[in-house]
């Protein structure tokens, strides 16, 4: 879903970078034209041209290809279009900010495996100690028989009364050993899961410290470059207006273009390890929700 949102902002970009090489190529081609261009210094021009055209194709085949990819993995059937839309308006383009986020271990589904692994352990014991708890259990009766050569109900003096109480006690003698084999089993199980949650507690705080770091770092980097790409394209700018009045060689002009395609690649190799960081320090943290915050 990231990756999505990611491409689309390159396509946005790139769609700006073609228009921007697009006027350098025409500049160059109308001086081509009129015989005061080299066929060299064209050749470059459509090169830088060309790259920022395929590196718009690359991005849209990459958008679609992580669209069918984010389909496939939530269950949904790819349609038989080309390209369909998927609504990212509600991703949060300020997710890259770094804010301080606490551990919720209860959102990381590797805790709540384990919890529940632990949970049942427990369960069992309980349920294995019950099978030799002793039971003890009362039972009794309270009545009367008539002794009488005749059938009457209410003839007195022939009715004696009957009872009697009794205590029964349950208690298994030959498993014993067994039952504690089972729990001390079950028990060891427990630990195991108590010992696997401390471990892996310790190192998603691990990975969340590295990714916090290393996205300070990121965007760090990334401010300067966007900063340097601000420049270069004033820069660019600046050039064009100075070919037209051809007060600079097409050379200069090409190679202020390249160097400006350079950076907008460096630019998006580090903006993608800052989403990459990101993601890593919220999926530590259990907090990947915040994406959509």
């Amino acid at each position: 879903y990231v990756n999505i949102w990611v491409q689309q902002q390159q396509i946005n970009s790139a769609i700006i970078d073609t228009a921007r090489t697009g006027i350098s190529y025409l500049l160059q081609l109308e001086n081509y034209k009129a015989g005061r261009l080299l066929k060299s210094e064209l050749n470059t021009a459509i090169i830088n041209h060309n790259n920022t055209m395929q590196q718009l194709m690359d991005a849209k085949l990459y958008l679609v290809e992580d669209k069918i990819y984010l389909m496939y993995i939530t269950g949904t059937f790819a349609t038989e279009a080309n390209d369909f839309n998927i609504d990212t308006t509600l991703f949060n383009s300020n997710s890259l900010l770094l804010i301080d986020t606490k551990i919720v271990l209860d959102n990381i589904p590797i805790f709540q495996q384990l919890n529940l692994q632990k949970q049942l352990s427990l369960s069992q014991q309980q349920t294995e100690n019950s099978k030799y708890i002793p039971v003890a259990s009362l039972k009794g009766f309270f009545g009367a028989n008539q002794f009488s050569n005749e059938f009457n109900p209410i003839k007195s003096n022939s009715w004696f009364g009957y009872s009697y109480i009794g205590l029964n006690v349950k208690f298994p003698l030959l498993i014993v050993e067994d039952r504690k084999n089972k729990v001390q089993q079950l028990q060891l199980q427990a630990q195991q899961f108590s010992i696997q949650q401390d471990d892996k507690s310790a190192q998603l705080n691990q990975e969340s410290v590295t990714a916090k770091l290393e996205l300070t770092r990121i965007n760090l980097q990334l401010k300067t470059q966007e900063e340097n790409i601000i420049l270069y394209k004033e820069n660019l700018k600046i050039l064009q207006d100075r070919f037209k009045e051809q007060q600079i060689t097409s050379s200069e002009l090409n190679r202020q273009e390249f160097e400006l395609q350079k950076l907008l690649t460096e630019y998006q190799i580090t903006n993608a390890k800052a989403w990459l960081f990101r993601l890593s320090y919220l999926n530590a943290t259990g907090q990947l929700i915040k994406l959509w915050k």
